[in-house]
């Protein structure tokens, strides 16, 4: 899903939603905007559950203004193996004060924790909880065991965490 705006408000009772039925990876959700960006609802873009290797979706804004979020959004990337991943750029402020969950779950796979990059050209505050946590946070690669996901990157002008960044592994 691709939304191209000057200004979107995704209203409380509103929603986003590019997530997947069982057995599938979560879709991809990209918001562009000129102006601001203000998310009260729901972006959900999570894989769903089954068998085999499940993986959150992706989400990306683009944001020529402010990027606010309010204590009811959730941004869900959930993944049962691998968690999704969040890309947010800003040229003003960027304010994170919902719940953002991109973590990997219970799967009998590897379980990889997601990735989230914030990138604010203004002030960057998170006041809610941004989790890209995993069991595990490894997989095999060539031949070794290699530690992957669970990453998280916020660079702002000035960045206050005043909520709770997770990025747990086993």
């Amino acid at each position: 899903m691709t939304v191209y705006a000057a200004s979107l408000i995704v209203a409380e009772t509103g929603a986003l939603l590019a997530s997947s039925g069982p057995r599938s990876d979560g879709g991809t959700i990209e918001v562009n905007t000129v102006g601001d960006l203000s998310v009260d609802g729901r972006v959900a873009a999570s894989g769903g559950l089954g068998h085999f290797t499940q993986t959150g979706g992706e989400v990306r804004f683009v944001v020529g203004g402010d990027l606010t979020t309010s204590s009811t959004t959730v941004i869900d990337g959930y993944g049962q193996e691998q968690g999704g991943s969040l890309s947010a750029e800003a040229l003003g402020t960027v304010i994170l004060a919902g719940t953002v969950t991109l973590n990997g779950g219970a799967g009998a796979g590897q379980k990889v924790g997601g990735t989230a990059t914030v990138v604010s050209a203004g002030d960057l505050v998170v006041s809610g909880t941004l989790d890209v946590s995993a069991q595990e946070n490894w997989s095999w690669q060539n031949g070794a065991r290699t530690p992957t996901g669970a990453t998280v990157d916020l660079r702002g002008q000035n960045v206050t965490i005043s909520g709770t960044v997770l990025a747990n592994g086993g």
